[in-house]
């Protein structure tokens, strides 16, 4: 599950609003949350309207209009039943496996401390069988996050000396890999419970997987995407996208161009 709008750049300091939070009580830190929560809109706008635009151009009015009315009229929301572990998260409680895995899930961040501790907690409680490991690759963090990680139980932590981007860190956290399988997972993330197990069944029903994806779900119950689409024109899409996460059409195990 995607917690939609954490990137690696945009809202206020986490390591400031997590300090807010323990310093002001429930009020600094219901008043921390509603900050990040307008920071998010704010983003959210900004996108919606870039493709808004976009779709204009390459679909015309009316089915940018229909798009529009899909979003903001949907015919069926499931019911909110993610496990989204609200509030703070302290990094001290995090204690990850340290066994000899069988997946490898490589986080690479820059900034944004506060999403990717409830990335990893998400992964401490996802109760997977699946024996896992999880590298965090730092590409140059100006946060608390080079003083934070290393000393989270069970993570390995790499800390690149200079921004060298996300393709990049996530062939650092490979080279470091022990398990069999590599897992690339952005910090913006929560797992749900037995994620990897599920993820991992793919490989095991079909000999002739190199690749697997996760349906990706908004906080709020809407789907992000069941996989993408690439058109002859080039143009890409998500499947799905801001539909119902239990409709039939959107939960079997089917090619994806991307």
């Amino acid at each position: 599950m995607k917690a939609e709008g954490a990137g690696q750049s945009g809202s206020p300091g986490p390591a400031k609003l997590r300090g807010a939070a323990h310093s002001g009580g429930p009020a600094a830190h219901w008043l921390s949350r509603q900050r990040a929560l307008l920071a998010y809109r704010l983003r959210d706008a900004s996108a919606l309207f870039s493709r808004g635009r976009d779709s204009l151009k390459a679909r015309g009015l009316a089915a940018t209009l229909r798009l529009a009315l899909a979003r903001l009229l949907p015919a069926k929301r499931q019911p909110l039943a993610l496990v989204l572990y609200p509030g703070v998260i302290e990094p001290g409680n995090i204690r990850l496996p340290d066994a000899q895995p069988i997946a490898s899930i490589i986080v690479p961040v820059h900034d944004q401390l506060d999403f990717t501790l409830r990335c990893l907690h998400s992964l401490e409680r996802s109760g997977d069988a699946t024996r896992f490991e999880v590298l965090v690759i730092d590409d140059a963090s100006s946060d608390a996050s080079p003083d934070v990680l290393p000393g989270i139980q069970g993570l390995r932590y790499q800390r690149n000396a200079e921004n060298r981007g996300f393709i990049d860190s996530c062939n650092a956290g490979a080279a470091l890999a022990r398990g069999e399988f590599l897992v690339f997972l952005n910090n913006d993330t929560v797992v749900q419970p037995g994620w990897l197990d599920a993820l991992l069944t793919t490989f095991a029903a079909r000999a002739d997987a190199g690749l697997a994806g996760s349906k990706l779900v908004y906080p709020d119950g809407r789907l992000q995407e069941a996989g993408g689409l690439v058109f002859s024109d080039g143009s890409a899409a998500n499947v799905g996208r801001n539909g119902d996460p239990a409709d039939p059409r959107y939960n079997f195990l089917r090619e994806a161009d991307y």
